[in-house]
């Protein structure tokens, strides 16, 4: 099987159309509620778009320089997805989440000199964070306990995922779905 530019470009584009959705969803919730976890997960939208923006210029116009671009904005956009989801919990300055940290900071410095190491940080980033919301959710005797749960499992099944990818990155046709 073939690349399909045409179809990879398609995919692309929908991805940005759909994450902008998002951060306009993310920039009205922080006008009416003026939180700054929110504000955070407004950036983490804006760098993700910024991120597949230079995927999309790499494909329609073969700048292949601009693809350094993509781990650099995914980077950061997972460095604001932490921060907003410790500001939404209130754990920013908790003791407990110092070893988090400096686990995430090396993996963090890992990733910066080595841009296909970016994938660990990406892995961590989303099952860190999944594990933390099913945390929280076995503390919490609300009624919200199941939603929780829900995006618990999510965050963690994608950080699952992402431990694929470097198996199923060899197909073609896995990367026009992907």
């Amino acid at each position: 099987m073939t690349f399909d530019s045409d179809m990879a470009l398609m995919i692309t584009l929908m991805n940005i159309l759909g994450m902008v959705v998002y951060f306009l969803t993310t920039i009205f919730l922080y006008m009416v509620y003026r939180k700054k976890y929110i504000k955070q997960w407004g950036y983490f939208w804006l760098f993700l778009i910024l991120a597949y923006f230079s995927v999309f210029l790499v494909i329609q116009f073969d700048l292949a320089f601009v693809g350094i671009f993509f781990s650099g904005f995914l980077l950061i956009a997972l460095i604001f997805l932490h921060q907003s989801i410790y500001l939404y919990f209130d754990r920013l300055t908790s003791s407990k989440t110092r070893y988090y940290h400096l686990l995430m900071g090396l993996a963090l410095l890992v990733s910066l000199f080595f841009a296909e190491q970016l994938l660990i940080y990406q892995i961590l980033t989303f099952f860190v964070i999944g594990c933390y919301f099913l945390k929280i959710s076995f503390l919490l005797f609300k009624t919200d306990v199941q939603i929780y749960k829900l995006v618990g499992l999510l965050f963690a099944m994608q950080g699952l995922n992402n431990i694929t990818y470097p198996f199923l990155i060899q197909f073609n046709w896995y990367f026009t779905i992907s």
